[in-house]
């Protein structure tokens, strides 16, 4: 499958920066292209996989990625609240069409 611009980019990391009192404590990158559980089992894929992967299989997979950070990382970051919304951005600069 060729790759067609639309404009749009897709994240590879979600960062999680934790505050205290407005100070940064700590920071984690989870890797949004690693293998994880959340219903189905989603398996490792490449930048160039990402950039190929339809509208509907990107959508999906960040909505459960979503899902699988709420639910596994609740013990070491309380409160966290993960959504897919924001997970593609339109950016005509880094992304001409």
């Amino acid at each position: 499958m060729a790759f067609i611009n639309n404009g749009y980019k897709r994240f590879k990391t979600l960062t999680v920066t934790v505050k205290l009192n407005g100070v940064q404590q700590s920071v984690n990158v989870l890797p949004f292209m690693a293998t994880f559980t959340q219903g189905v089992t989603y398996p490792v894929v490449t930048a160039d996989e990402l950039a190929k992967m339809s509208t509907a299989d990107y959508n999906t997979r960040a909505t459960d990625y979503a899902a699988y950070v709420q639910a596994n990382y609740q013990s070491q970051y309380p409160g966290l609240i993960v959504s897919a919304d924001g997970s593609r951005v339109y950016d005509a600069t880094a992304c001409p069409i």
